[in-house]
């Protein structure tokens, strides 16, 4: 589309609605949009009539109107104008909108501003591919019946349509004339002997399996004189099927009009195709769009897109690469078509789509700047496009073509994919990030206190079942109060995330490690007597009391811990319980200077 304003009208009762819409289309780059906003029915049938807007966006549920009626008031106010339906809950309305005539519809809770531009920018290119269809019929009629020669239409041997100059020729009026076999304005038998009927029976046949016929024939008008033409019979598909049309005219006029149909049909053709290939690229994209927002991980998400990228690139290959956790190295992650002759994983420098965080396209020039992770494969057209969402690179689309495609036509679509393929993958990196939030301690990395709770209940009750001990430690830090007090809180904040990584370095794959409150942490060992909790405590006080924290270049030395003893189940059979127990050891061992270790029962002198 050219660079312009794009004027685009929203119909949304819903003042937060609608600002969302606002400020996602506001935060798309190098967009230029003007945006009326209307909040009833009547508004927006008044704002379309006067034609200021070049696409809308519909809430089907509006004050004044509900459901399809809402879409079908506005489109019948500007049916030129492409809408797209914007939906909450009501995915059925949406769907049967798209089928009365909507471009497209999107659910409010999948939308996002990038989304949201190139598809209202698909949207608009598909209404111009209708206008210019509808526009190709008019020529094609207009054609039809200005031709200064005989045109005729037959399906199934009857006449179903003409132009005036064969009402003329035949000296009929249309009513006595369109119904009727071409037989009936035929003499019996032809000059040369043919019969008539059998004759015009194997041109029509010729005609229909796709070989123009040119020949000499004979007609009878209605007042019983003959004539003599050169006639053309070819095959036209319309939609009430294969037809045959008839041009009889001079050898002088017969190939210029005949070129002219000809072309006629085959624009008319190529714009019912594509208007098909976009419809069903809608679909997919909607399929596609709903099953990447039910995956629950990356995997699942690139099994999907491998699933939809035959259909919506067909014959077109292509690779979808991962950026890592590391953020430095592209891994292929899917891939689909031939195989392409591409490395399966590079540096992000390699590719300038990367580089520039925008799509890279390469056509058959060798004087253009190809990415170096195509290595020394032969040159072909190629498109890369970076998947990002909110400002964060996660991966990128590769596609390439034949040396004879036209990869340029291929940009809108594979930008559209990207986008959401990216807008998936950064739901779940999101919802990964708060799952671990919400069970991990910022400070110390260990797992908190609420999760420590269901692990231990969950780990008493297999202990119990399995009719295995538990043990479980509390431990805390000796003087922490003194040493805030003296060093300040930061380098109390220094000391907690190193014992926290200490604590999480020492405890085995089914430990549980937890920082209970303040400086006290809790580890939970399954399956452990006394005696090894016992030698796991000593381990972890005597590894805590020789470690070296720096905090601003200043070694703190003299951390130690005092801990707590509890074992499962002879201190206790619930949580209350076995964290008294060790809460009670731990006290005890507090009082007796601090850095040891005492089990609950232990004897102190």
């Amino acid at each position: 589309m050219p660079e312009s304003t794009m004027r685009i009208l929203i119909v949304e009762d819903n003042p937060a609605d609608f600002r969302l819409l606002q400020a996602m289309l506001g935060e798309v780059p190098h967009a230029s949009i003007e945006l009326f906003h209307e909040n009833r029915l009547a508004g927006g049938v008044h704002r379309l009539a006067q034609g200021s807007v070049d696409v809308a966006l519909l809430d089907l549920g509006l004050p004044d109107s509900q459901g399809l009626e809402t879409f079908t008031r506005l489109h019948a106010t500007a049916p030129h104008i492409p809408m797209i339906v914007l939906s909450e809950d009501h995915e059925d309305w949406a769907v049967e909108a798209v089928r009365r005539g909507a471009q497209d519809y999107l659910m409010k809770d999948q939308v996002s501003g990038p989304l949201l531009m190139h598809v209202m920018q698909y949207a608009i290119e598909r209404k111009q591919a209708e206008e210019a269809l509808r526009e190709s019929e008019t020529r094609y009629r207009t054609l039809f019946e200005s031709a200064g020669n005989t045109i005729l239409i037959l399906y199934e041997g009857n006449l179903v349509d003409c132009n005036a100059r064969a009402l003329e020729m035949f000296t009929c009026p249309r009513s006595e004339f369109i119904g009727r076999p071409l037989n009936d304005f035929t003499p019996p038998y032809q000059p040369d002997g043919r019969h008539s009927a059998e004759a015009l029976i194997e041109k029509i046949q010729g005609a229909l399996a796709g070989t123009p016929q040119f020949f000499e024939w004979r007609h009878r008008r209605a007042d019983k004189t003959f004539f003599d033409v050169d006639v053309t019979l070819t095959r036209l598909d319309l939609k009430e099927g294969p037809c045959v049309q008839v041009v009889e005219r001079d050898i002088t006029e017969r190939k210029r009009a005949e070129e002219a149909l000809h072309h006629a049909n085959q624009e008319l053709s190529m714009w019912v195709e594509e208007l098909e290939k976009r419809n069903q690229e809608a679909i997919w994209l909607n399929e596609m769009g709903n099953l990447l927002q039910s995956c629950l991980a990356e995997d699942e998400v690139y099994a999907v897109l491998g699933q939809y990228a035959d259909r919506l690139f067909p014959n077109l290959p292509g690779t979808l690469y991962r950026l890592n956790s590391r953020r430095d190295l592209l891994e292929e992650a899917a891939a689909w078509g031939k195989p392409l002759a591409v490395e399966p994983e590079f540096l992000p420098e390699a590719c300038w789509a990367l580089r520039r965080g925008r799509t890279h396209m390469v056509t058959a020039s060798a004087s253009q700047l190809r990415c170096q992770h195509l290595g020394e494969a032969e040159m072909h057209p190629y498109l890369c496009v970076p998947l990002n969402s909110q400002g964060e690179t996660l991966g990128l689309l590769h596609l390439q073509e034949g040396p004879d495609e036209v990869i340029k036509r291929w940009e809108t679509l594979a930008s559209i994919v990207a986008e959401r393929v990216a807008l998936a993958i950064a739901n779940l990196k999101l919802r990964e990030s708060l799952h671990i939030q919400s069970i991990r301690d910022l400070l110390t990395g260990l797992l908190t206190r609420r999760y420590m709770d269901e692990a231990l209940e969950r780990e008493l009750r297999r202990a119990a079942r399995l009719c295995q001990p538990l043990g479980l430690i509390m431990l805390d830090i000796d003087h922490f109060s003194v040493f805030n007090r003296t060093f300040g809180q930061e380098a109390g904040d220094t000391v907690l995330h190193e014992l926290g990584e200490f604590i999480h370095q020492k405890a085995h794959n089914e430990d549980i490690a937890c920082r209970f409150s303040g400086e006290e942490f809790v580890v939970i060992f399954p399956e452990t007597s006394q005696e090894e909790t016992r030698q796991c405590a000593n381990l972890l006080r005597d590894g805590i009391k020789k470690l070296s924290v720096y905090h601003q270049g200043s070694l703190l030395d003299g951390v130690t811990v005092s801990i707590g003893a509890a074992i499962f189940p002879q201190d206790g059979w619930g949580v209350e319980m076995l964290l008294a127990a060790a809460r009670a050891a731990l006290a005890r061992a507090k009082e007796a200077g601090g850095d040891q270790v005492v089990a609950n029962g232990d004897r102190i002198d």
